[in-house]
């Protein structure tokens, strides 16, 4: 066994004190303005909901939207499509005179606009655009903001020209100058594009485009590319009255995809140093008075043209792709719903149910559909102090359409039953029992029974596996499961003499959380050779449950000979495995690990 230095174990401790928990500082989110004309095209659907995902992401904060054109449903489109992610209070804001025509009509904003709410019912309902850009660069830190336009050029030319105001002292173009650190232009084809019937961005408002790419103050990133990034396949993830999907059915009808220009300027702006791009420098857009351009020599202003690296546009279609749908994992999770609910345990008047998942007549199981199968029970985490017998939905339907049954066991925590957490251990030891006891009822293999959980629902699978006592000394089944699959669990209660110090003050709190003195709940502390087999899946960069204490874990249950698989995940903090964190990335690929692991128990075909 390698040592293990006190100096770095001793950050094991940080996490006793989960009710304020250290944190690592991280980037703040880069503030976008995102104009978008959302008519014609479904693109423009797309990027709103890149634009959400990545404000779900913590990548980006939303300052305001606005719409550009003078289509009178657009603004009531955007409006609900941001509301249907969340974010209902966004500022919106349209254009205020004439400028791009309206005429050229929209086959979804429409119907999204009737059939999901909005605080407008057509664009004069909604503020001028030119009010909410002024406002959301005078409220913003200078060059901070991200300006990025897949629209026509209408609400920036106004903003260039708008004067000091009640807003602000500062002229629009002086607003610009000092708040704007990035401006993305999505219109254009490069390196020219001369044919004035054929559309482009710049054609409905073609003042307005040769005014901001003239008098800018400053750099402007040109985007004319995205045609070859087909997306919108995998919009049938989605329920068929998802917006999103709604936009692009009836854009597209029985087509699979559509181009990705709008999508494709966004993520310039949102991430301009990933590898999917190459930016050109020499020369500059001449945009000509009838809407074309072409890319010349000579350069005026400073104009830089974004094109996408030829062997990234594979890549760059899967991560477009990837962001459409991911917002809808939120509904999803919503809308699992267990197969039932049997209450396991009461105590007073207090319930404590299993939420179960039972497999689908169809689900593979071998030997048949009347075979037993194997199960897992999860615990949700909270400190001991809350959280919600959902987290773990999402892996006891996967588990479930797999042939397995899956179990979300509530138990009682602090904030709403006044426990410590001897009293959670206890209601975790009962539930598996219960599960045990009645493994018949649901055609269950008792002898193949996994316990699993996060952060303190982590410690409780743990602790039934470990920890002796905390259940009647008669009771009639076992309640040590059969393996354990653990999400940052807290392992490590208490000091181990002569390698983990830990303050007076600490454990004083830490004591008065548990109830009882911590040790005795410690599953560190109660490790043997009757550890089940066991996987932990670890960020390395968690600070509410620090990764050396999952390392000192397995290492211990090496030294016994048993199975005890430790996968830690680079960069990734506390949580990061929840299906509705980071687009549900971690998600799928703990999930992925997970079902290797039970496969090679033979919990799962």
């Amino acid at each position: 066994m390698n040592p293990i230095t006190k100096r770095r174990l001793s950050v094991i401790f940080a996490w006793i004190c989960l009710a304020c928990p250290a944190t690592t500082e991280a980037a703040p989110p880069t503030p976008i303005l995102f104009d978008t004309d959302i008519d014609t095209d479904c693109d423009d659907v797309g990027a709103v909901a890149c634009l959400h995902a990545l404000a779900d992401a913590g990548e980006i904060e939303i300052l305001a939207t606005t719409v550009s054109s003078n289509y009178p449903y657009s603004a009531p489109c955007l409006d609900a499509l941001n509301r249907f992610y969340g974010r209902p209070d966004l500022p919106l804001g349209v254009p205020k005179r004439p400028a791009a025509g309206i005429d050229r009509g929209s086959r979804y904003a429409k119907p999204i606009a009737e059939r999901f709410p909005s605080r407008f019912a057509t664009n004069e309902d909604a503020p001028p655009a030119v009010d909410v850009l002024r406002r959301a660069l005078a409220d913003a830190r200078d060059d901070s903001v991200r300006l990025v336009t897949v629209g026509y050029l209408t609400n920036v030319a106004d903003l260039l020209r708008s004067p000091a105001d009640d807003i602000s002292p500062l002229t629009g173009a002086e607003l610009a100058e000092q708040k704007v650190s990035m401006f993305v232009v999505m219109g254009g084809r490069y390196p020219e594009h001369l044919n004035p019937g054929t559309f482009g961005n710049f054609k409905p408002d073609p003042e307005s485009a040769v005014d901001v790419a003239e008098n800018w103050p400053g750099p402007i990133h040109f985007s004319g590319d995205g045609e070859k990034v087909g997306t919108g396949k995998r919009r049938t993830d989605l329920s068929v009255s998802h917006p999103m999907r709604v936009a692009y059915d009836l854009f597209l009808g029985e087509k699979p995809t559509r181009s990705s220009w709008d999508q494709t300027a966004l993520l310039i702006a949102a991430r301009p140093d990933a590898r999917f791009w190459k930016f050109t420098r020499d020369g500059g857009n001449q945009v000509f008075p009838n809407g074309t351009n072409r890319w010349v020599d000579e350069d005026p202003a400073d104009h830089r043209l974004v094109q996408i690296v030829a062997s990234e546009r594979e890549a760059l279609t899967d991560e477009i792709e990837r962001l459409m749908v991911s917002q809808d994992r939120k509904q999803q999770l919503a809308g699992i719903r267990a197969t039932e609910e049997v209450v396991y345990k009461t105590v007073g008047d207090v319930e404590l149910k299993l939420h179960v998942f039972l497999p689908l007549a169809s689900a593979d199981v071998p030997g048949g559909p009347n075979a037993t199968r194997a199960a897992a029970v999860f615990f949700f985490g909270g400190g001991w102090k809350s959280g919600s017998v959902t987290q773990f939905y999402p892996h006891c339907r996967h588990l479930a359409d797999q042939g397995m049954v899956g179990m979300c066991a509530d138990y009682r925590v602090a904030s709403r039953h006044g426990v410590k957490a001897v009293s959670c251990v206890e209601d975790a030891k009962a539930a598996m029992r219960f599960v045990r006891r009645h493994a018949e009822r649901w055609n269950i293999d008792p002898d193949r029974i996994a316990a699993g959980g996060g952060s303190a629902g982590g410690h409780l699978a743990a602790a039934v596996a470990t920890v002796p006592g905390f259940e009647p000394v008669d009771a009639d089944v076992r309640s040590r499961p059969d393996a354990l699959i653990l999400f940052n669990p807290a392992l490590v209660l208490a000091p181990i003499p002569g390698r983990i110090d830990v303050t007076s003050q600490k454990a004083t709190e830490l004591a008065a959380r548990v109830g009882a003195d911590p040790i005795t709940i410690s599953p560190y502390h109660h490790l043997d050779a009757d550890l089940p087999p066991t996987i932990i899946f670890h960020g390395m960069a968690d600070t509410t449950v620090p990764y050396p204490t999952a390392e000192v874990f397995a290492r211990r249950a090496e030294e016994s000979a048993t199975k005890c698989e430790l996968v830690g995940y680079e960069d990734q903090s506390h949580g990061f495995f929840n299906f509705t964190r980071g687009q549900g990335r971690s998600y799928d690929e703990t999930v992925d690990r997970m079902d290797s692991f039970l496969r090679s128990l033979h919990f799962l075909p």
